[in-house]
């Protein structure tokens, strides 16, 4: 008599390929970032929907001697203007 075999993913290896997939993209984003230019530092917004609410977590590193309270402002309006240019096609 054959086995019957399970087409379901357990719910612990659909989330661990989630992970992958994201680590491969942020790691390919920082990637093509460094292609273009040496950055001095960084700074990384993760965020995640869920049961009405948005939660987030920030991590960021800065070179020696960088005015660490302007990395609000700058981190900002950098995303201000990728947002408009992406959404102007350009």
């Amino acid at each position: 008599m054959s086995k019957v075999v399970s087409l379901s993913v357990h719910k612990n290896t659909r989330d661990q390929r989630a992970r992958k997939i994201r680590r491969q993209q942020l790691v390919g984003v920082a990637k093509e970032i460094a292609r273009d230019f040496s950055p001095d530092g960084y700074a990384i917004i993760a965020y995640r929907h869920g049961d009405g609410e948005t939660s987030f977590d920030v991590r960021y590193s800065c070179r020696d001697g960088f005015e660490v309270h302007a990395l609000p402002g700058v981190a900002r309006s950098a995303l201000d203007a990728k947002i408009a240019a992406d959404i102007n096609g350009g």
